[in-house]
């Protein structure tokens, strides 16, 4: 049997990625009253929407959405908008955990938002400055050995679906391009 973290070794390939799973609250709407209207909608593979979030100025982000039995799954190919604005995206009720990495800036972290306030957001590095009490979803997880498997381990236990290759990098699904609000 192959390991389950092992597995994931085609996670080293993407260089910056926020998954989120939201539950409890209609993820589309909340996108747009929270981030703004998608400026284009399509559907795309993983790779194709990165390129298109490179294009233009002000910045355009890709959101891709998709679903599964424990929540909303958004997906963000080179963004971190669900984990910068978790708290308002669960203003309105419900539930949102995200995991976001770049490799640029060196950045690692899990935010847990519900019902409009973040209850536990930490970097993978340094868990013992963490704010908010540990959630039960974070057990027994490598966050000291292999910290992008825990992350990706984690959204699959609260999503309830398995993150593979195929179905983050090759899946085509619904994109939004929205342009990043300014932060105030």
């Amino acid at each position: 049997m192959t390991d389950p973290l092992t597995a994931r070794a085609f996670l080293q390939g993407v260089d910056a990625l926020t998954l989120a799973v939201t539950s409890g609250l209609d993820a589309e709407q909340r996108v747009r009253e929270v981030i703004g209207h998608p400026v284009e909608e399509s559907t795309d593979d993983f790779d194709t929407a990165m390129d298109k979030g490179w294009l233009g100025a002000p910045n355009r982000v890709p959101i891709q959405f998709d679903s599964a039995p424990g929540g909303s799954i958004l997906i963000e190919p080179n963004g971190y908008l669900m984990s910068a604005y978790a708290a308002e995206m669960t203003r309105s009720g419900g539930d949102l955990v995200s995991v976001y990495w770049q490799d640029a800036t060196g950045r690692d972290t899990v935010t847990f938002a519900r019902d409009g306030r973040l209850i536990r957001v930490f970097e993978t590095y340094a868990r013992e400055d963490a704010e908010g009490t540990p959630q039960p979803e974070e057990d027994g997880l490598p966050w000291d050995t292999d910290p992008r498997g825990a992350m990706v381990a984690l959204v699959e236990r609260i999503a309830l679906r398995r993150v593979t290759e195929d179905w983050l990098e090759h899946t085509a699904r619904r994109t939004w391009m929205v342009v990043e609000p300014s932060r105030t």
